[in-house]
């Protein structure tokens, strides 16, 4: 596999094969070298197609590998449907665009429901608490 950093490049057959293997160690070198291969193009792309900062299109490329890794992603390509390089395109795009919303959702609170507590407590509350029996604690 030649590798480049603007480009994304061609995949042996015997790569993606060996990612479909029961052999971990056979599977573990072929992932190895496919993202050896395609580390660069997935940062540039990150970088200049998404206008990523060097750091965080660093992170998400290191992100986006190691999600590969876990889920086997790779091991899902069907040769039928698209080359392999393409493949690994659209999973970037998709694992971009999954990031970057999620991010949204953080910054916007993560979808939890906010509530100004300071308009709710009962300023009075501890004034009329110090005036009820303890032992009437289970009526409050």
């Amino acid at each position: 596999m030649a590798m480049t950093h603007d480009r994304f490049a061609e995949t042996p057959a015997s790569a993606i094969h060996a990612l479909r293997s029961d052999d971990a160690l056979a599977k573990a070198r072929a992932f190895t070298a496919i993202t050896r291969a395609y580390w660069g193009p997935c940062y540039a792309h990150l970088r200049l197609r998404h206008r990523r900062p060097r750091t965080e299109a660093e992170d998400l490329t290191q992100g986006f590998f190691l999600a590969c890794m876990e889920k086997e992603t790779f091991s899902t390509y069907d040769p039928s449907i698209a080359r392999f390089r393409t493949f690994v395109r659209r999973c970037l795009e998709n694992f971009a665009l999954h990031e970057a919303e999620r991010a949204s959702a953080l910054k916007r609170g993560g979808g939890q429901l906010h509530v100004a507590l300071e308009h709710v407590v009962d300023a009075g509350i501890e004034s009329r608490l110090s005036h009820w029996p303890s032992e009437r604690a289970d009526e409050v």
